[in-house]
């Protein structure tokens, strides 16, 4: 069977065999290499949606002709919205701190932060003592024991429940109670 008028069945193999040379026209035109399987698929669908698709004698020209209306019609739309203009919303690369934390990150960390200061506020100033001089200073049980009267193993249970507590606060944070 040859380029010339063809029923309704054989339409798609007709669009598979003049797709190569679709792709290609379609490449050399667009920018972005990603676009050709939008276009193709644009093609394609309007193709399909002619009532006319019986009476096409040149196939090729056909696919051609709509893919280069479909540019043209971009170019309008693009030249009435300005699309040279517009400055691209940076990528979330962009977005990053010097640390190379997101904004969202960075607003969890804040919580976060807020929730374990407000804990360590409700601990009693002993617990919370102790809990620091080993947390943060890195002493030992017994030297940050010694700084509140107490010996090694009361220190012991003072971080475990500053610890819990912290704890208990961050998963209050994270299932949206606090």
């Amino acid at each position: 069977m040859g380029d010339d008028a063809v029923s309704e069945p054989d339409v798609a193999g007709l669009l598979r065999d003049h797709d190569g040379p679709l792709r290609a026209y379609l490449a050399r035109r667009l920018r972005n290499r990603h676009e050709v399987d939008d276009y193709v698929q644009d093609v394609y669908v309007r193709v399909l949606s002619s009532r006319s698709t019986k009476k096409v004698e040149s196939w090729r020209g056909l696919l051609l002709r709509i893919a280069s209306n479909l540019l043209i019609d971009r170019k309008r739309r693009d030249t009435v919205r300005r699309r040279d203009d517009h400055i691209p919303v940076e990528a979330e690369g962009d977005l990053l701190d010097e640390n190379g934390h997101s904004p969202e990150r960075t607003l969890l960390a804040k919580e976060e932060l807020a929730t374990l200061s407000q804990a360590l506020e409700a601990l009693d100033p002993r617990v919370r003592t102790v809990f620091l001089a080993v947390r943060v200073e890195g002493l030992s049980l017994r030297e940050a024991g010694a700084r509140v009267g107490v010996d090694d193993k009361a220190a012991a249970r003072m971080v475990e429940r500053a610890v819990a507590l912290a704890a208990r606060s961050l998963l209050k944070l994270d299932e949206g109670t606090l």
